[in-house]
């Protein structure tokens, strides 16, 4: 059984926030996109009501 040492839990622990970094950065372009959708949303509805 290999022995858990200090450097395999900091790797871990660098490893869990380089992946928490990533989400919030996926997170937040989600929203952005989220918000052009919207936008694009918006502006097809009024070019179809128009007619």
């Amino acid at each position: 059984m290999e022995k858990i040492t200090q450097h395999h839990i900091e790797m871990e622990f660098d490893n869990s926030k380089e992946i928490d970094s990533k989400l919030s950065n996926l997170l937040l372009k989600a929203k952005e996109l989220n918000a052009e959708l919207e936008k694009a949303s918006s502006l097809i509805s009024k070019l179809t009501s128009q007619n």
